[in-house]
């Protein structure tokens, strides 16, 4: 049903917190003789078009997706330069550890 009245909410949908009076709205409209109450849909991913419409989806979506994206970029840099520094440290004791060496041999 829910499915059934996002087209119904256009491209702005209905106003952010308005799922409960809209769906009873338009579960009247369509004749359905379900009963009882509803204050937020199964799905967030089928409240926010009625919500939001689809250009307040579509924007939450590049919200989610270009956050997602960031993250992966941070963590992949963050463990590149976890990495970097590992190495470095590697070498700086293999080099300090030769120069001992020389030092007592």
């Amino acid at each position: 049903m829910t499915r059934s009245a996002i087209p119904v909410a256009g491209p702005w949908g209905f106003g952010p917190e308005t799922f409960e009076q809209m769906f009873n709205i338009h579960r009247t409209q369509i004749g359905s003789n379900l009963e009882g109450r509803w204050d937020k849909a199964h799905s967030d991913a089928l409240q926010i078009p009625m919500d939001c419409g689809w250009a307040g989806a579509s924007a939450w979506s590049l919200l989610l997706i270009g956050g997602l994206i960031r993250g992966k970029r941070l963590t992949t840099a963050e463990l590149s330069i976890k990495k970097r520094e590992a190495i470095f440290n590697q070498e700086r004791y293999e080099r300090v550890s030769k120069a001992g060496v020389r030092l007592f041999w």
